[in-house]
């Protein structure tokens, strides 16, 4: 009977330690699958402030230095399109359609946010600033740089990694109880810490103050 129980209790033991260690290897790559999910979002809206800005520059000349530049640019802006009345004829070439009054070009001022985002329409830009899964706000400067004795607008705009990886700790150990939960707390406890330190996961930076690029980190 003894020797039964003793042999009961090895086998929940190893159970136990076969739970943990798979636990233990698994960890990481749960972390890795939300923060690429988290990644993919923030990279996201980076994008949509990047088109924000191109238009921005494309009226005014510079980029917005804040968002308070931009955010009332996109709500009470105009920036100007060329809307284009008539049909090229197939003998003619647009210019010369142009040129016999067939074909007009005219510059039409529209709203800005209505333009910019027609393929976004719920886009809600008052969250534009913020950082998703936090509530910082992205660090974004504008400036203007010689090149070539030209002045270059420029623009940067940074999404610190300890912002957008805030709060992993809590969504790997949610859902879980009992014991399962008891694990997930040993295993996951401090883990975002950790990972905040793991160059693997970094800061995602778009654009530059240092040459007239508005690419991302990522791209």
């Amino acid at each position: 009977m003894k020797n039964k129980l003793i042999q009961t209790v090895l086998v929940l033991v190893a159970i136990v330690l076969s739970v943990f260690i798979y636990r233990s290897i698994m960890r990481p790559e749960k972390y890795r699958v939300i923060y690429e999910a988290r990644r993919n979002v923030v990279i996201e809206q980076m994008k949509d402030i990047r088109t924000a800005q191109l238009a921005y520059k494309s009226t005014k000349g510079l980029y917005a230095s804040d968002f308070d530049q931009l955010l009332s640019f996109l709500s009470e802006g105009k920036m100007p399109i060329v809307v284009k009345t008539g049909t090229v004829p197939d003998s003619l070439t647009e210019q010369q359609a142009i040129k016999k009054g067939i074909v007009k070009r005219d510059t039409v001022y529209v709203d800005a946010f209505k333009e910019i985002f027609k393929d976004k329409p719920n886009i809600d830009i008052k969250k534009l600033p913020f950082i998703p899964y936090s509530e910082q706000k992205f660090e974004m400067k504008a400036d203007t740089i010689s090149k070539g004795h030209i002045r270059v607008p420029v623009f940067k705009v940074v999404a610190p990694k300890v912002a957008y990886l805030k709060g992993i700790d809590d969504e790997l150990k949610k859902n879980s109880k009992g014991f399962s939960g008891f694990l997930n707390v040993l295993l996951y406890s401090k883990l975002e810490k950790q990972f905040e330190k793991n160059p693997k996961y970094i800061d995602l930076i778009m654009g530059s103050l240092d040459e007239p690029s508005t690419d991302g980190n990522w791209e």
